[in-house]
């Protein structure tokens, strides 16, 4: 089965399909809002951070690259239905 073909929502070419790695780290996307506090952050207290990687289920999340615009598209349901699955989602969507 042919994989779907992932056009760029900015300038609607064709994208790779390729992995950002995280070593033996968990990856996270954390927003850089100052106001809230450093345990909050750390500990994703108020669920605002994201997770893009696990490290038990692999190291590494999907991302889409294109070159014609140069920017890079992680689909965060595609990398984490597994984890949601037997763990539940660690995001809050307000």
């Amino acid at each position: 089965m042919e994989k779907a073909k992932v056009k760029c929502p900015y300038c609607g070419k064709i994208m790779s399909e390729g992995i950002i790695e995280g070593a033996r780290y968990s990856l996270w996307w954390r927003d850089t809002d100052s106001k809230r506090g450093f345990l909050k952050s750390l500990l994703n207290l108020d669920k605002k951070n994201v997770r893009l990687s696990y490290p038990f289920y692999g190291k590494y999340c999907i991302a889409y690259l294109c070159r014609g615009c140069e920017k890079v598209l992680i689909d965060i349901a595609e990398n984490n239905r597994d984890i949601r699955r037997d763990y539940g989602s660690d995001i809050q969507i307000d």
